[in-house]
């Protein structure tokens, strides 16, 4: 034991009080002393009092043993909680809760987790004092009804006294109440302590038009399939496929003169995180499902464009038009046209990305779906 320790035990204190003051030279010397040693001596003396006294104050509630309580009871749903102290020294007190039965619950009306928790020692000593004090009080009230029967039972020690308490709370029976809740306070203040800080929670979904509802949350996108096909018959084209997870197919169907026959050079390739963002945040500026486009009949030959979305619920959207628009210049810098060309030409430029950095996972003929 540390001096620090002896210092705050008062059998120790007491001891060595008893010691010192009835050691034969200490009289002697206590005796010859001049009145500066007899106050010095004094002041010893009432020192050792002070610690003493200060020792028994603060120890009065002090846990000795493993103490429980247990806690029964429900109307309905029976259930049951248990609280365990352990002391670990003068200052601290081990509390576990278990809370397997659910019978204490949070402000929000969820069941408390059982959790292990160091406390305060002497702030324990408080919530301990009143748990005597209520039991004390517990009186048989022959006419007092409970909605929510219950058990409660007390077993543990402290230094001045021994407690077991076991009573039951039902019809005409004892008024636990006031025990009960301040139980359940003690809990609920030790699991706000243990509570972890709240994880910073993901912000809720507000999409900024229709088509970013569509397309859903940026993590919730990997089942999105987005296209642009401009594939003609006589003159070629191509076709690409982006996914929610970044997985790129480009087809490029063109005439080559050496075979002197439609030829087609497919790849395969992933794109980058920043890539696929950049699409997709083209395609929700642009807002293509708002778009509206008048049709037209077509010029002998002339590419239809198609464009298509899937999202996560397997839902389809489709717009599709005339390669070239019938709008002048002027018209069509702020008509729909211009943000379904943007769209477009997203997915388009991938194109050039497959011909100059990838190779073909196919090459041959090309032939007609």
């Amino acid at each position: 034991m540390k001096p620090s320790d002896h210092m705050n035990n008062p059998e120790f204190a007491n001891e060595l009080l008893t010691t010192v003051l009835y050691r034969d030279h200490f009289h002697k010397d206590f005796k010859k002393s001049s009145n500066c040693h007899r106050l010095m001596n004094i002041c010893l003396f009432l020192s050792f009092l002070t610690i003493f006294a200060y020792c028994e104050k603060g120890n009065a509630y002090m846990l000795k043993d493993v103490g429980q309580i247990k806690i029964s009871g429900g109307c309905e749903v029976f259930a049951e909680g248990c609280i365990t102290f352990k002391p670990l020294g003068k200052d601290k007190t081990m509390v576990q809760v278990d809370n397997s039965g659910r019978y204490f619950y949070d402000e929000t009306s969820n069941p408390i987790p059982s959790f292990e928790l160091k406390v305060d020692t002497e702030k324990l000593s408080i919530f301990i004092k009143n748990w005597i004090e209520l039991m004390d009080s517990v009186q048989k009230k022959t006419d007092y009804f409970s909605t929510e029967n219950a058990t409660v039972l007390f077993d543990f020690s402290f230094q001045d006294r021994n407690v077991h308490f076991s009573y039951a709370e039902n019809e005409g029976g004892y008024q636990l109440d006031p025990i009960i809740e301040s139980i359940e306070a003690f809990v609920a203040t030790c699991q706000k302590k243990v509570t972890p800080p709240p994880m910073s929670s993901k912000p809720p979904f507000s999409p900024k038009n229709k088509t970013e509802a569509f397309l859903g949350p940026p993590d919730e996108r990997e089942k999105v399939i987005l296209q642009f096909n401009d594939r003609n018959g006589l003159h070629g084209g191509r076709v690409v496929v982006v996914t929610g997870t970044g997985n790129a197919l480009v087809q490029v169907v063109s005439y080559n003169n050496e075979q002197k026959k439609m030829w087609e050079k497919s790849y395969t390739f992933d794109i980058s995180p920043a890539q696929l963002n950049d699409i997709f945040t083209v395609i929700i500026n642009s807002d293509v499902m708002t778009i509206q486009l008048k049709d037209r009949t077509g010029i002998p030959d002339e590419t239809r464009i198609h464009f298509s979305m899937t999202n996560g619920n397997n839902d389809s959207f489709h717009l599709e038009t005339w390669e070239q628009s019938s709008l002048p210049p002027d018209a069509y810098q702020d008509s729909p046209r211009v943000r379904f060309d943007k769209a477009c030409l997203v997915l388009k430029r991938l194109e050039h990305m497959a011909n100059t950095e990838k190779t073909p996972v196919q090459e041959g003929p090309y032939i007609h779906p």
